[in-house]
């Protein structure tokens, strides 16, 4: 029963997805709001102006929109130097894997990112690492002993302030990761970030700081402005989810509290075209979303690639003081 009062999500857990409680009480619906109304409270305690949506700059469009974008969040010699250590790390981490594998014969440079167009990632990512939808990932946790400007990159005063003002936490990314992703050409098995859907029943922050330039082709995030907010509507689509769910048992509810949602239901709930933020940014962009709000991965063009300090916080919900 603990795990009510817990960031706990999936319906596998026997009271998250109880079926009578969630059928006949509307347990989602209760515990959705109780984890905001505790971190309002949170929020309050922190100082957290009731008109920050009014504000200017990340602080004001995180609170009203459930998204930031910063731009040249790095300054230009810093940020060169994390590319650089970046994307050694990320050969290190290659090597290391295809060692454990087989003998595999890696590059002995790593190619110029200016302009690489996937040079990098086809490098370091071989065919068969290439998952069913085609595309190929490598991460690396941003070790501070060999990574020290990526574990520091999420880290900036900025993200403490964001965290305090949306969670009522001034926590950092506890573990930061570096992420490459190349795109695949496959379109019979799309990924679920293709799909809009919200991450948690509760607020929590992902951040990426981008090394790569994120345009149309190398697939996006969209964001659905306003969506992190838990109108009466909203509410009563999250309980049906859960009651549907809570009907479920096996191995594929592993993740559900991952909720998704269709066109026709983002229309029920009050949403349009305009409230879509396609998150397009160059390199050297800090991008901070409320994941309470629903969001998506726009699919990319096959052979392009994506590099990002990547991470998340996602504190208990019912705390009501920093844990």
């Amino acid at each position: 029963m603990l795990s009510l009062i817990s960031a706990e999500k999936s319906f596998d857990d026997p009271w998250i997805g109880h079926p009578e409680l969630n059928g006949f009480a509307g347990l989602h619906r209760h515990r959705m709001a109780l984890a905001e109304a505790m971190t309002r409270a949170r929020c309050r305690l922190a100082g957290r102006p009731e008109a920050a949506e009014a504000y200017a700059g990340p602080l004001g469009s995180l609170a009203r929109d459930g998204v930031a974008l910063v731009t040249d969040a790095l300054p230009g010699d810093m940020f060169e130097r994390l590319c650089a250590e970046a994307e050694a790390a990320l050969g290190a981490e290659a090597c290391a894997s295809r060692a454990a594998m087989a003998p595999v014969a890696m590059p002995a440079a790593m190619p110029a990112r200016a302009g690489r167009g996937g040079a990098l990632a086809a490098a370091l990512l071989p065919e068969d690492t290439a998952m069913p939808h085609g595309d190929r990932h490598l991460s690396h946790r941003a070790d501070p002993a060999t990574a020290p400007l990526a574990a520091a990159a999420l880290a900036l005063p900025l993200v403490r302030a964001l965290a305090q003002d949306t969670l009522g936490q001034p926590r950092v990314v506890a573990a930061p990761a570096l992420h490459l992703a190349l795109a695949g050409g496959a379109e019979e098995a799309p990924l679920l970030d293709w799909a809009m859907h919200r991450d948690s029943f509760c607020r929590g922050l992902k951040l990426w700081l981008t090394l790569t330039p994120v345009g149309e082709a190398e697939g996006p995030l969209v964001y659905l402005a306003g969506s992190h907010r838990l109108t009466r509507r909203r509410l009563a689509w999250e309980q049906s989810v859960a009651t549907r769910l809570s009907t479920l048992r096996g191995p594929a509810l592993s993740k559900a509290g991952r909720f998704r949602i269709g066109e026709a239901e983002i229309a029920a709930l009050g949403y349009d075209e305009r409230d879509r933020r396609v998150l397009s940014c160059p390199a050297n962009t800090l991008i901070a979303i409320n994941t309470l709000g629903f969001h998506a991965r726009l699919p990319a063009r096959p052979g392009t690639e994506r590099l990002a300090v990547e991470g998340r916080i996602a504190p208990n919900p019912f705390a009501l003081r920093a844990s």
